[in-house]
């Protein structure tokens, strides 16, 4: 509060929300290479690449929510994207394993994020996955 003030605070908040809400909408475009894996919010988005062997793995669950299923192939190729980002430099991403499903996860919520880095991220994300599925 000290830094920012309520004001302050409450437009970071925003700006910061917004920006995953922008990168989200990147991931849902390409719905041919990447699975959202939990509804993002507060600027985290969590998916994972789409393994051109499996096709979709996802289930409706009871209450009607689309669940993630352990997918290898998908967990390996997800893996592997994560690993070439990082070891790149240009981001650095983090990864978590949920249920069995390997992710990556992207956050927004930086003080010096701006929407055209937030777009370069994804842009390095399609065609590092591009690359790997490619090669593969």
């Amino acid at each position: 509060m000290r830094s920012y003030g309520l004001t302050g605070m409450k437009d970071y908040i925003r700006k910061s929300i917004g920006l995953g809400d922008t990168f989200a909408s990147l991931v849902r475009g390409r719905a041919d290479l990447f699975e959202i894996i939990t509804t993002p919010a507060f600027g985290l988005t969590v998916f994972r690449i789409k393994s051109p062997k499996s096709g979709t793995t996802m289930v409706e669950a009871d209450n009607g929510v689309l669940v993630a299923q352990p997918d290898e192939a998908a967990n390996e190729l997800t893996k592997e994207v994560y690993e070439l980002v990082n070891s790149r430099g240009e981001i650095f991403i983090t990864s978590t394993v949920a249920c069995g499903v390997y992710a990556i996860r992207v956050v927004s919520t930086n003080p010096a994020a701006e929407e055209k880095y937030v777009k370069r991220a994804f842009e390095i994300l399609v065609e590092t996955a591009e690359e790997i599925i490619k090669r593969g």
